[in-house]
This record gives structure tokens, sequence and C-alpha cells, in this order.
């Protein structure tokens, strides 16, 4: 079984990066990459920082996937994969600086990165504004692949995972259908994303089944103090906390 998922990852991930490349054809000969014997990807990822356990297992297993790949005869036509590797810090403003300067100093042409939804947020623009294929693994808002100002599918932003209502969705059914529960109470990271898009889709969700959401609150990264919210759930009989 895991040798099958395994597999399944590593030709996912080998069908995306040469689609990725594919779209950056255009820009890769500008910047002359085709006359190289290498192809330069930018890793763009959380290596140190809140998340960094994201990230470097990401990054990990992106260099193994690569090395594979390139001990396997490489891509188009026999070049070699050579990731250029950066550090965002787990910091969304550093995930930007760290896209451009990939695209600008580096000359890579795709970027894979960040883990977050709010770091890869951050990094669209960059990819966007330069016609940089962008790949993320993990990066589960909605907003990442489709820009919610025009609705439209974002052109150059790819992502191989689920997104954040599936996740809430099920969750709502669960706590609705199988635990029986009518009340909810939410807590909320809302320094977070991921956590206000799971948030907000759980939210309508369980209402949309009949339940009621009777108490919300909401923590930013670093408190640690959540006596207040805690006593809140408490005073309003919830049957069930997120």
């Amino acid at each position: 079984m895991g040798r099958g998922i395994k597999k399944f990852a590593f030709f996912a991930l080998v069908m995306l990066l040469s689609a990725a490349l594919i779209v950056g054809c255009g820009q890769a000969e500008q910047q002359g990459v085709t006359d190289s014997d290498q192809v330069n990807i930018g890793v763009n990822y959380e290596l140190s920082g809140a998340v960094a356990t994201y990230g470097t297992a990401t990054k990990n297993g992106i260099e193994l996937a690569f090395e594979e790949i390139n001990n396997n005869g490489g891509v188009l036509g026999g070049k070699k994969i050579n990731p250029i590797i950066r550090d965002n810090g787990s910091k969304n403003e550093e995930a930007m600086s760290v896209a451009s300067k990939l695209v600008a100093e580096d000359n890579v042409v795709a970027l894979l990165g960040p883990a977050t939804s709010g770091a890869t947020l951050s990094a669209v623009p960059v990819a966007t504004d330069n016609k940089i294929p962008l790949l993320t693994t993990s990066a589960t808002n909605p907003d990442v692949t489709v820009d919610p100002n025009t609705k439209k599918v974002r052109d150059y932003i790819f992502r191989i995972c689920f997104i954040d209502p599936p996740q809430a969705i099920v969750g709502a059914t669960f706590a609705y259908d199988k635990l029986g529960a009518r009340k909810a109470g939410i807590l909320y990271d809302n320094s977070n994303d991921y956590s206000k898009g799971l948030y907000q889709v759980f939210k309508d969700e369980f209402a949309k089944k009949g339940g009621e959401i009777v108490a919300e609150e909401s923590f930013n990264q670093g408190d640690q103090d959540f006596r207040p919210a805690l006593t809140a759930f408490k005073r309003a009989n919830c049957d069930v906390r997120k």
C-alpha cells in the first residue's frame, strides 16, 4: 500500500512538473535555458520558523524526487533538474521576496512552494506577473488557484492537494450526523488563512445541516491564554467544539 502511494505521488510530481515546464517554455527560451544542460527550478519553502516541519519535509521529498528523475534521464530530452532551494522563514512577506529573487536572480522556469496558503498567496503575484508556473503541494485555500475578485482560474498557479471546503464539510457532517451535535463552538486562528478558511466553510455547512453555531472565538499565533474562549464555550453549552 505504502509503495503504491509513493509511486502515485512520484508520477503526479513528474507529470505536473513537466506540465509546468511546458507552460514556461517561452520564458525558458528568453532566459537561455534551452541552451543549457540543466533546468533551474525554484524551491520556496518554510525551512525555519513556525511551520518549518511542513516545509522541510516537503523540501526533502522534492530533492529525493529530483534525484530519481535525474538518475533516470532527466526531463525535456535529457536535461537535469537543478533545484535552487531558498528558505522563506515561514513568513508571508519573505515568501514573496524569495519568489522574486528566484525569478529575477536565479532564472528559474518554475516555482515549487510555498507549503502554506498564506505564503503561497504572497508568492502568487510574482509568478503571475512573470508568467512563471508555480506548483504547491499543500496550500489548500481556494484563493490560491482561483482569483477571489474575478472568480477566474489563475493561469500559472497549480496545486496537487485538496482544498479547504471538503475538509470542513467532512468535519461538519461528522459532527452533525455521527456525533449528533446540534450546537457548535468554533475556535480559529485569525492570523492563519488555512484556519480561517476551514472556520467559514464549517460554519456554513453546519448551519446548512440544521446545526447552530453558539460561540465563535478567535486567537492569533503566539497567544497563550485561552481561558476566555473556553469559558465562552462552556457558557454556550456547546455539543461540539472545532
